[in-house]
C-alpha cells in the first residue's frame, strides 16, 4: 500500500462533513402519526426512521463523494494505492465521516414543520347525552369545572353550551405548539403544563364524529405534564379540527402553553386515566387491515370500507358487501 494507513487516510478527510440536505420545502406536516410518536415517547426516533426513509440515497451519495475527494487530495501518482486503501478501509472511513457529520437532518425538519394544534384529554368522559335531565347536565358541569379549576359561576353559560352540543366524548384542551418543544431535551424537570392567556376547550367523541368546543377568553388552567394526555391532532381519529368541524388552522392558537417543575393542583392530580392511546392504536390496527385489502366489520369510518352501497329502504342507510357493517341514517 506504500504506506498509505487507515490514519493517513483519516488525517486528509474534511475537518467538518455534511451528508445531509433537507430542502426547505421538505417537513414533518405530513407525518402526523411519527410526530405523536414523539410526543408520547419523549424522543425522535420516529423522525429518525423519516430521515432513514427520505434521505437514505443521498447520504450514501455524500459519503461516495467525501471519499472521491478524499482520493483527490492525495498527489496523483499515489491515488491509485490511496483507492486500494479507501476500498480497504471503507467502512472504518463511513464511521469516521459519519462522525464527522454536522447536519442535523432532524432539526432542519422540525424547523421546517408548522406548529401543531395539539389536545390534552383530561381523562373526563362526559356522558349526558340528548335526553339527559337538567340535574344531570349541572352534574356535567361541576365536574368539568372542578377539573378546569373554574372557581365561581362566570363560564356557567358557555360549559352548559358545550355539554348540550357536545353530547357524549372527552373533556380535551386544545392548542398548538411545536412537538419540537415536547422532547425530552426541552421538558426535563417539567411536571405540569398550563394552558392560559385563553382556554379553547372541547366535548369530542373520536369514535362517532360529535362534538363541540367553546372560548373561555382570558381564563388558564394548569394540568400535570402526562405524555399519555397529549395528543397531535391529525393523528387520532375523526379529529375535531379536521374531521368533525373543519376549523381553520389557526383556531385555537391563542392559548398560550407553558411548563413548569412545579406541581398541578391538588383536582387536576387525580384525573382519570386517557383512553386515546389504546383507539389510536386500534385505528392502526384498522388501517393496516384496510392496506392488506380487507375491512373490519363494526368499523364506522367509511373510508375504509372499499364495497359500500346505500339502501333505500327501511332502515335507510349505508351498506359494506364485504363485512356486512350498516351506517343508518
Amino acid at each position: 500500500m506504500d504506506g498509505i494507513t487507515l490514519e493517513k487516510l483519516i488525517e486528509h478527510l474534511p475537518t467538518y462533513i455534511s451528508l445531509y440536505y433537507v430542502d426547505r420545502n421538505d417537513s414533518l406536516d405530513d407525518e402526523a402519526a411519527e410526530l405523536q410518536r414523539c410526543v408520547s415517547t419523549g424522543y425522535t426516533d420516529a423522525i429518525n426512521e423519516v430521515v432513514d426513509t427520505w434521505y437514505r440515497d443521498g447520504r450514501e451519495e455524500g459519503i461516495t463523494e467525501v471519499l472521491k475527494e478524499l482520493k483527490e487530495n492525495f498527489p496523483e501518482d499515489v491515488r491509485e494505492d490511496v483507492e486500494a486503501a479507501i476500498t480497504e478501509y471503507r467502512e472504518e472511513l463511513e464511521d469516521v465521516i459519519c462522525e464527522k457529520d454536522t447536519s442535523d437532518p432532524v432539526e432542519d425538519l422540525f424547523r421546517n414543520t408548522c406548529d401543531n394544534i395539539m389536545f390534552y384529554d383530561t381523562g373526563l368522559y362526559c356522558d349526558a347525552d340528548w335526553d339527559a335531565t337538567d340535574a344531570h347536565k349541572r352534574l356535567v358541569r361541576m365536574k368539568i369545572k372542578n377539573t378546569l379549576g373554574l372557581k365561581d359561576s362566570k363560564w356557567d353559560e358557555e360549559i352548559m353550551e358545550l355539554i348540550e352540543n357536545g353530547f357524549c366524548g372527552n373533556l380535551e384542551i386544545y392548542f398548538k405548539k411545536s412537538v419540537r418543544d415536547f422532547i425530552v431535551d426541552r421538558t426535563e424537570g417539567v411536571h405540569s403544563i398550563k394552558f392560559g392567556k385563553h382556554l379553547n376547550v372541547g366535548i369530542i367523541n373520536h369514535r362517532e364524529g360529535s362534538g363541540h368546543s367553546v372560548y373561555l377568553k382570558g381564563e388558564e388552567t394548569v394540568m400535570p405534564f402526562d405524555r399519555d394526555r397529549l395528543f397531535v391532532e391529525g393523528a387520532v381519529s375523526y379529529s375535531w379540527t379536521y374531521d368533525i368541524a373543519w376549523m381553520c388552522g389557526d383556531w385555537c392558537d391563542d392559548t398560550e402553553v407553558t411548563f413548569d417543575a412545579g406541581p398541578a393542583g391538588p383536582v387536576q392530580l387525580e384525573l382519570n386515566l386517557s383512553n386515546l392511546g389504546a383507539h389510536i392504536k386500534e385505528e392502526a390496527e384498522l388501517d393496516r387491515v384496510f392496506k392488506s385489502g380487507k375491512c373490519t366489520f363494526g368499523d364506522m369510518k367509511m373510508s375504509r370500507h372499499r364495497k359500500t352501497v346505500y339502501i333505500n329502504e327501511y332502515p335507510c342507510g349505508t351498506h359494506c358487501k364485504d363485512c356486512g357493517t350498516f351506517w343508518v341514517d
